[in-house]
C-alpha cells in the first residue's frame, strides 16, 4: 500500500581523509533518532497515518557494521578494514544500509527530534565529533 504522506530516504555517509597521512584504522559511531519510539509533543491528527513499516531500518551489507536501539536512538558503529589514503573518500552508505521514513507526524514534530550525533576515531588522532538536526538531512 502506497502512502502519499510518507517519504523514504537512505542515509548517505561519506568519510574523507583531508589530511596528509594515510589512516590505517578508523571507527565511526553515530546516533540516529529511532523515529518509532521518540515521544512527540503533538500529533497532526488530520494527517496521521500508520507508517508502511518501521520508520528506521538498518540493513548492513558489511560485517564491519554493528547497531543497537535504546533510549530513543539507533546506535551504529563502523570499523574500518582498509587504509584510507590522503584525499581519499569512502562512501559507507551501502555498507551501513540505513533507510528512514518521514511521514506527516514526524515532519510536524521534526524540531523535537533528538540530534544526530557522530564521533570519528582515527589512529592516534583526537576524536572528531559533530551533530546535526534531522531537518537538515532532506527536503520533505
Amino acid at each position: 500500500q502506497y502512502n502519499h504522506d510518507e517519504h523514504t530516504y537512505q542515509l548517505k555517509i561519506t568519510i574523507t581523509n583531508a589530511g596528509k597521512q594515510a589512516i590505517n584504522n578508523f571507527k565511526l559511531e553515530f546516533e540516529f533518532p529511532d523515529l518509532d519510539s521518540v515521544p512527540r509533543k503533538w500529533i497532526s491528527l488530520g494527517r496521521q497515518r500508520k507508517p508502511s513499516g518501521p520508520l528506521v531500518e538498518v540493513m548492513p551489507k558489511d560485517e564491519a557494521v554493528s547497531f543497537s536501539k535504546d533510549n530513543f536512538m539507533v546506535r551504529v558503529s563502523y570499523r574500518s578494514k582498509n587504509i584510507l589514503f590522503p584525499q581519499e573518500k569512502l562512501d559507507l552508505s551501502e555498507s551501513i544500509g540505513m533507510k528512514y521514513r518521514i511521514n506527516g507526524d514526524i515532519y510536524d514534530n521534526i524540531d523535537e527530534m533528538p540530534l544526530i550525533r557522530w564521533t570519528l576515531f582515527a589512529d592516534n588522532m583526537l576524536p572528531k565529533q559533530g551533530e546535526l538536526s534531522l531537518s537538515r538531512l532532506n527536503n520533505y
